[in-house]
């Protein structure tokens, strides 16, 4: 009977072992299988991500190619703009010297007929000068509003003198001294004012994309360089501001993707004009990653407890405070590596400092615009939790 009894036995041991092998086979397969499925959903997120990044590269060189071809236009036109001003003004001088030179031929025959035959063998009257044509353009320019204030005055001053003075050489001579150069100074002014009107428009336009006021610039040489400047500085100001947002979305999608979520945000514009944005990202425990993003695309990141009222934290809180601290450095790595695969590279960006009881503090949560309520940081009293009243930005 112990024969055929143990070679049941050993039967039935033999069947467990296959058993169990089988079944260890199955659940290595099965892990295999999750793993190699773990490892085709990230290869895919990593291609969907590289995809993106090679999108937004390439919009980006489209877009700079787009202002590229732009800038070549623009400066294309204003070249014609200035060629044709330039040759507007030489036409509109040698209309006003050859009237001047026509009036000096004049003067110059009237001597010699009075040489050549004494005024009482003159058979013709003398001829009187014919101011009419400088009249009708002082008129023209008293009237243009383009004109500054100044050079209206002196106009209008000038019409006065002249229409003062009834000898007629003393008429002609203060034409050729003053009426003259005043039209062609006003003649430059208004070449000047129509050349920077596209400027000017162009100037109120990028002043309102950067939501900064317009300045008011005086017609003068220097003026087109002046305005051109102001565009030139505006338009980084505004690709800056791009550049900002572009970090903040991309921020914003990595902290929510990780499992953070924003509990309140604020923006501060300091006395120098320097501007920053802050964020709160909820952590654990009554604590918040407080992020800052200023005007340059620099980053800041530092944990901290919330609370409701300016404080400094005790010692048993500044060490769980720093706990916190060296937990979430675990994070930042993968936020580092996320942000990177999105364009933004952090290490340009950021001031990393180590874990430290000294960095601790308490942030006071009255200063941001709340999305709900928050836990506040007590650890002494063993993270007693209040809440504050939702805040609704404006």
């Amino acid at each position: 009977m112990s024969g055929p009894k143990s070679s049941y036995y050993d039967v039935t041991a033999a069947q467990r072992q296959r058993l169990e092998e089988e079944r260890r086979r199955r659940e290595e397969e099965e892990c295999r299988r999750r793993e190699e499925e773990r490892r085709r959903r990230e290869e895919e997120r990593r291609r969907r991500e590289e995809e993106e990044r090679r999108r937004r590269e390439e919009e980006e060189r489209r877009r700079r190619e787009e202002e590229e071809r732009r800038r070549r236009e623009e400066e294309e036109r204003r070249r014609r703009k200035e060629e044709a001003r330039q040759a507007r003004i030489k036409q509109a001088d040698a209309i006003l010297d050859n009237a001047f030179t026509n009036f000096q031929l004049f003067q110059i025959k009237e001597e010699k007929q009075v040489t050549e035959n004494p005024p009482e063998q003159q058979s013709t009257p003398k001829k009187e000068f014919d101011s009419s044509e400088f009249e009708r353009r002082l008129d023209l320019m008293a009237g243009d509003s383009r004109l500054s204030v100044a050079l209206l005055a002196k106009v209008a001053q000038t019409k006065r003198n002249f229409e003062s003075i009834t000898d007629s050489t003393f008429r002609k001579n203060f034409t050729a001294v003053s009426i003259t150069p005043l039209l062609k100074e006003c003649n430059k002014y208004l070449q000047l004012y129509e050349e920077t009107a596209d400027l000017r428009i162009e100037y109120k336009v990028v002043c309102d994309m950067a939501g900064e006021p317009e300045t008011a610039f005086e017609i003068s040489p220097t003026t087109i360089q002046n305005i051109q400047n102001e565009i030139t500085r505006l338009r980084k100001k505004i690709a800056r501001d791009d550049e900002k947002s572009y970090i903040s979305k991309c921020l914003d999608e990595v902290m929510s993707d990780m499992g953070y979520d924003v509990i309140g945000h604020r923006e501060v514009t300091k006395r120098n004009g320097s501007h920053f944005k802050n964020e709160l990202f909820s952590y654990a425990d009554g604590t918040a990653v407080n992020v800052t993003l200023s005007d340059d695309g620099h980053i800041a990141m530092e944990l901290c407890g919330l609370d409701d009222t300016d404080r400094l934290p005790e010692a048993d809180e500044s060490e769980k405070l720093c706990e916190h601290m060296e937990s979430f450095c675990e994070d930042f790595g993968e936020i580092e590596r996320r942000l990177a695969e999105k364009g933004v590279i952090l290490r340009k960006r950021i001031q990393r400092l180590p874990p430290s009881v000294e960095y601790a503090q308490i942030l006071n949560v009255s200063d941001y615009k709340l999305t709900g309520d928050v836990e506040h940081f007590n650890y002494k009293h063993h993270r007693e939790k209040t809440s504050r009243p939702l805040q609704r930005s404006n």
